[in-house]
C-alpha cells in the first residue's frame, strides 16, 4: 500500500513537473515549454501525520521509469514502467499560471498545484507542498526530471 501511495505522490509531482523554459523576474514559466515528455530521475520528501514523520528518497533508472507527457492542448498522462508492468497512473488536464502548475486528474475532482523551483533545457525540479489548516499535517515532495522529447 505504501508503494502505491508513493507512486501516486510521484504522479502528482510528475504532473507538476513539466516546464523546460526560463523564468523571468516574476517567476513566470512559458507554458509552451512544458509541452513534451519528461522522465523522473529522483524524488524525495516527507509526510507528517499524527505526529509521525515518514521520509522517502527514490531514484529511478534501469528497468524502472515514471514518464509524464504534457500535450499542447492542456492534457497529459503519467505512466509507470518497470521490467514487469506498464501502468497508466492517470490522465490529466494541466494549466500553468506563473510558476504554478495545476493538475486535474481525469475522473477526479482532485486538483494539485506544484511550484517550478528550477529548470534548464534538460532538467526540471518541481516541488509539491501541502500543510493542513491547523499546521499539524504536512507533505513535501521534490521531483527531478529530465526531458526525453
Amino acid at each position: 500500500m505504501k508503494k502505491i501511495y508513493y507512486l501516486l505522490m510521484a504522479a502528482v509531482a510528475v504532473m507538476c513537473v513539466c516546464s523546460s523554459c526560463s523564468k523571468d523576474e516574476d517567476g513566470d514559466v512559458d507554458s509552451k515549454s512544458i509541452v513534451g515528455t519528461w522522465n523522473v530521475v529522483s524524488e524525495e520528501g516527507y509526510a507528517i501525520y499524527d505526529g509521525e514523520k515518514e521520509e522517502w528518497k527514490e531514484t529511478y533508472g534501469g528497468d524502472e521509469s515514471l514518464i509524464t507527457t504534457f500535450n499542447a492542448d492542456g492534457t497529459g498522462s503519467a505512466v509507470y514502467r518497470d521490467e514487469y508492468i506498464e501502468d497508466t497512473i492517470g490522465k490529466f488536464n494541466w494549466k500553468l499560471n506563473g510558476n504554478k502548475l495545476s493538475i486535474k486528474f481525469a475522473g477526479d475532482v482532485v486538483v494539485e498545484e506544484c511550484r517550478v523551483e528550477k529548470l534548464t533545457s534538460t532538467t526540471l525540479v518541481v516541488v509539491y507542498e501541502w500543510i493542513s489548516s491547523d499546521g499539524m499535517e504536512k507533505e513535501y515532495n521534490k521531483t527531478i526530471f529530465t526531458r526525453i522529447m
